[in-house]
């Protein structure tokens, strides 16, 4: 008889992309935790690096989905439609289950304390002229924007066809040919500040 997954909230398709990206990144210690069977898996996520950090966060993992290991240790290869839900955040003995990304960010938050060498520090504490990154952003990076600059074409390295590729794209969303020497450059917007700074030349 096949099992089905417990019910999603529609904020747990950012929290798993979320605890996904985490395991896959190597920024915490992931355990197969508490096996009943081959269909009641749950994934223990620790940040045992960092002496400051406390507390874990226990994830269940789909019915029937190939948590890969080596000796418990969760390998980083892990899909999204791998977790379900509950989520369960450990801090000083209590147990508190969560759905929510920017919960969970901000729970998790200290342990990436003094981990200025991770990316994924450097992208909450942002250096101008890029913003600081808080637990409300969380869900908007789902959909980011995309912005379009055209960018001198000498200052760039390009590999493979990438104009003629483009090119569909930008006559589908109406976007102006860049003038002769440019080339057109998609770009988060999130991003755009950063680029800016760096070639304050483009225009979009």
């Amino acid at each position: 008889m096949a099992v089905k997954p417990p019910l999603e909230p529609p904020s747990f398709e950012t929290t798993k992309r979320l605890l996904a990206a985490l395991i896959n990144e190597g920024l915490v210690d992931a355990f197969i935790d508490g096996v009943d069977n081959e269909l009641h898996k749950f994934i223990s996520l620790r940040k045992n690096e960092n002496p400051r950090a406390q507390g874990s966060i226990v994830v269940q993992a789909a019915p029937g989905a190939l948590i890969e290991d080596r000796d418990g240790e969760v390998l980083p290869v892990i899909q999204p439609s791998m977790l379900c839900p509950p989520v369960i955040v450990i801090n000083d003995g209590a147990r508190r289950e969560m759905t929510d990304p920017g919960d969970i960010f901000t729970a998790i938050l200290p342990w990436f304390e003094d981990m200025a060498d991770q990316q994924f520090h450097r992208t909450c504490d942002a250096k101008p002229p890029l913003k600081f990154v808080s637990p409300e952003d969380i869900p908007g990076m789902l959909t980011p924007g995309i912005s379009f600059l055209s960018l001198p074409s000498k200052d760039l390295h390009l590999a493979g066809p990438f104009e003629r590729l483009l090119e569909p794209m930008l006559e589908k969303l109406d976007i102006p040919k860049a003038p002769e020497g440019y080339i057109t450059m998609p770009c988060l917007t999130q991003q755009l500040p950063s680029v800016l700074h760096c070639k304050p030349q483009s225009g979009d």
